[in-house]
């Protein structure tokens, strides 16, 4: 049987973690030298995948 955790998470989480590529570049920001936590460059984006149910 298929392991379907990554296509429940894509469906079902609200928000979805993304690298923010666009903020390091803006900020002028070399990833390889000036950046101790490498999660820091990660934004949260509202997942459109995600169905809300409605009461």
């Amino acid at each position: 049987m298929a392991d379907r955790s990554c296509v429940d998470y894509l469906l079902n989480a609200p928000t979805l973690a993304a690298k923010g590529n666009f903020l390091i570049a803006l900020r002028d920001i070399n990833e390889n030298t000036e950046v101790t936590d490498p999660l820091a460059g990660y934004v949260e984006l509202p997942n459109p995948l995600h169905v809300r149910e409605y009461a």
